[in-house]
């Protein structure tokens, strides 16, 4: 309320939950450590979808916002399971070799991913909101 750019907020807690519970929970030393660690990174993590598709629909015209969720639909899919599976494999194969090496692999993605993530979307704040209220201004002229 009264944040133009909350949707991008809101996904960027979601990066940094990556970075604050997703990192150490992949190092973390028992397995109900990094249960708890994973289960406090999904919780917020599951946030980004919303985030997302809200924040889209805010500054995306009415007659594209059908095309533009699609094609986020489908690169975000793409990504997510192929990119970052392929990520946590090649590290663990050629980085962090040996039979403990998917917790450093995903760890390290993990990180990666958030840190990458986190920066673009702070980026991207002054921006969002500047689209956010021309659509508004444009929308409320019709």
């Amino acid at each position: 309320r009264g944040h133009r750019d909350a949707p991008v907020l809101v996904a960027g807690a979601c990066a940094a939950s990556m970075i604050v519970f997703g990192v150490p929970a992949c190092l973390a030393p028992s397995a109900w450590v990094a249960l708890g660690g994973y289960l406090l990174n999904a919780m917020f993590v599951n946030w980004n979808t919303s985030a997302v598709y809200a924040g889209l629909a805010q500054i995306t015209p009415n007659a594209a916002r059908a095309q533009v969720m699609a094609v986020h639909t489908i690169l975000s899919g793409l990504v997510a399971l192929t990119a970052g599976n392929f990520m946590v494999g090649a590290l663990s194969d050629y980085v962090f070799a040996g039979p403990t090496g998917i917790a450093p692999a995903l760890g390290t993605v993990f990180l990666l991913c958030g840190l990458g993530s986190l920066v673009s979307f702070m980026a991207a704040r002054s921006a969002y909101r500047e689209a956010a209220k021309a659509l508004e201004a444009s929308e409320g002229e019709a």
